[in-house]
């Protein structure tokens, strides 16, 4: 497996998850959080499987595949 680095900017202040709505700091989960519902949003359009668990529509299935947006966040955001 190969790792990819990316750095990032913000030209505005983010909202990650602050629980008094202020800009502490960039909440890790909550920026995975928002691009990962993104990338489901941009994959159902499209066409794709994204798996869905308050559905019960958990990945793996039962066939052992993973749906084309869990095979992007593997090991960074479990569903």
């Amino acid at each position: 497996m190969q790792t990819l680095t990316i750095r990032l900017r913000t030209r505005t202040p983010l909202w990650t998850g602050g629980i008094d709505g202020s800009m502490d700091r960039i909440h890790e989960t909550g920026l995975l959080g928002s691009l990962r519902w993104w990338y489901e949003a941009i994959v159902r359009g499209l066409g794709g499987w994204a798996c869905d668990p308050t559905e019960g529509d958990r990945c793996p299935d039962r066939q052992g595949r993973y749906c084309d947006v869990c095979k992007v966040f593997a090991g960074m955001q479990s569903c």
